[in-house]
């Protein structure tokens, strides 16, 4: 594996974020080798940044000779002053089970987020209303928890495969609406290239 390489791309991706988007806040869920030149790139860039844990009730067990089974995912909040903060009490320790194969609610990706890692996370940093960019959407959990809270979503994803999945996750949300959150307008799906 060329970890460089791939620790690269992921900040070319927060370097165009902070580009094209101009954020007052952002999650950045990450392993162990991004962590640190993340934190550096949003420092460098004029933001604060605080480390997030989800520790997992009920974790994977680790491969074959990997030693400790992956029980915590590594999250920097990188953010601005003026940003929305909705929750003064949150702890940034995320305590939620994880999905595993089989389990009802469980997709096609191997680091599907549950809605109840990343619901409080929208809670916390957005109103109704704000818009959320989520750059690498995966199987769309962030999609469905905007959905489900009146927020409008941007998901860009590169494997066919999996923005497949979080585009019918979307719809899926979108036909169960909340009683007490706005029904948002009809998406438009375009074309990166």
């Amino acid at each position: 594996d060329d970890w460089s390489a791939m620790i690269e791309r992921v900040l070319e991706a927060a370097r165009l974020t902070i580009g094209s988007l101009n954020p007052h806040s952002m999650y950045w869920w990450c392993g162990h080798r991004q962590f640190g030149p993340l934190v550096s790139l949003f420092e460098g860039e004029g933001f604060s940044t605080r480390p997030l844990v989800w520790s997992k009730l009920c974790p994977p067990p680790a491969p074959p000779n990997a030693g400790y089974s992956a029980g915590a995912e590594l999250c920097v909040y990188a953010y601005k002053s003026g940003r929305t903060f909705n929750d003064f009490r949150q702890n940034s320790v995320i305590v939620s089970d994880s999905y595993r194969h089989g389990q009802p609610g469980k997709v096609d990706h191997p680091t599907q987020k549950p809605l109840n890692v990343i619901d409080p996370l929208i809670r916390t940093s957005t109103d109704r209303g704000d818009t959320i960019a989520d750059p690498f959407m995966g199987s769309g959990t962030t999609g469905v928890a905007c959905v489900k809270l009146g927020r409008k979503f941007i998901g860009i994803e590169i494997e066919p495969k999996y923005f497949d999945i979080a585009c019918k996750r979307i719809s899926e949300a979108l036909k169960q609406p909340d009683f007490f959150v706005e029904k948002p307008k009809p998406a438009k799906q375009e074309a990166l290239l």
